[in-house]
């Protein structure tokens, strides 16, 4: 069990409902709430102008990862007035970016309770009136993978392109035509963005370089649609290059950004949560999100148990809260982190009531009374 020293603000965090995780010794016979608490820091210098900026650059909580830890606390100080009721604590400190790929410190990448028979999580999103919140069944956030290209010709001086190959003017072709080239097989409805983030390569004027790199995310909302974007890319790039006598290579950099997989919301679970919603937010406050092509390690929680995932709307432009994630003026309204806190607390304890309505006795007592 972790202890928390220092409580700072969070907002995405998963309420795991389970019955058999990891206990410590003496642990009472009760169903175990598993509570995550993510704090994360960012790559930015903090412009909010509050009292609680970040005062290091690249340590600003951007992504809304550290706007309530105090608000998940407060939900588990309020569960925890429950009889026979556990609650395991983990912590984990992570890059801005980590939310889509596992840059966590001392681990690469989350590793979800294999029996559970919930989970929850609500991550804050400045796009959404303060005071409202959104989930929807199925996909809900995309899969994401990033990839480096590298570009290999021959280098030279720029007044004799005869005696080069250029891989500038190879790269220059593939970035501008490889979003059609790799979604002309898919249905037109199929959402997909292929995107260029950074390209570099020589460093003069007048002298060809003999390799450029370029790199960027390919994201998607299946699996299999991300399988064939991958296969399309290195078909591109090898093809395209040899057209303009270079070679080209595909840098998938799983070892260092893992396939993040699509965050697909269970039915039955985002039923349940809505529920809960309407009860907190008022009905006419509880809205269908749309898909969003950002990605999410909640995913692989989503991929081993039923799993919810729903936005916190946070933004209100009468305290200039209007800015998105990873902003260096990135700020929430405050006053809807408790409206969070009340919505991760009430699933607790509704699924607490109905085993008990239900008669059901935890798995965790049937292994602790078959072990004495």
């Amino acid at each position: 069990m972790t202890v928390i020293r220092r409580a700072t603000r969070q907002s995405h965090a998963g309420a795991v409902i389970t019955h058999n995780d990891r206990k410590p010794p003496n642990y009472p016979i009760s169903p175990i709430i598993r509570v995550h608490l993510d704090s994360g820091k960012g790559g930015s210098r903090e412009l909010s102008g509050k009292a609680f900026a970040a005062i290091c650059c690249g340590c600003m909580r951007s992504a809304g990862y550290s706007n309530s830890t105090m608000e998940r606390v407060e939900s588990c100080v309020s569960c925890k007035g429950q009889s026979k009721l556990l609650l395991v604590f983990t912590t984990r400190i992570r890059d801005v970016c980590a939310h889509e790929w596992g840059q966590y410190i001392g681990a690469s990448r989350p590793s979800p309770p294999i029996d559970a028979d919930m989970a929850f999580a609500l991550h804050v999103w400045p796009a959404l009136p303060a005071g409202t919140i959104a989930t929807r069944p199925g996909p809900i956030m995309a899969g994401v993978i990033s990839f480096e290209v590298t570009i290999s010709g021959q280098g030279g001086h720029a007044a004799m392109p005869h005696l080069t190959t250029n891989p500038v003017v190879a790269g220059a072709s593939i970035v501008s035509n490889l979003k059609p080239l790799m979604t002309s097989a898919l249905p037109p409805h199929e959402p997909v963005v292929v995107n260029i983030c950074n390209i570099s390569g020589g460093d003069a004027f007048n002298v060809v370089p003999d390799s450029i790199t370029f790199g960027g995310t390919i994201r998607a909302f299946s699996d299999e649609t991300m399988k064939h974007l991958r296969i399309r890319l290195v078909e591109i790039v090898e093809s395209q290059s040899s057209i303009h006598g270079c070679t080209g290579r595909v840098n998938f950099r799983e070892d260092q950004e893992p396939y993040y997989p699509p965050l697909v919301n269970d039915a039955r679970a985002v039923k349940f949560a809505v529920g809960v919603a309407e009860k907190v937010f008022g009905e006419k406050n509880v809205e269908e999100a749309e898909p969003t092509m950002a990605s999410e390690d909640f995913a692989f929680m989503a991929q081993a148990v039923p799993c919810c995932f729903a936005f916190l709307g946070v933004r209100n432009e009468a305290i200039g809260a209007i800015h998105g994630l990873h902003s260096p003026l990135f700020k929430v309204d405050e006053d809807a982190l408790m409206l969070g806190s009340n919505y991760q607390k009430l699933p607790v304890g509704l699924f607490l009531s109905t085993l008990s309505a239900c008669g059901r006795v935890p798995r965790a007592s049937q292994e602790r009374n078959g072990s004495e």
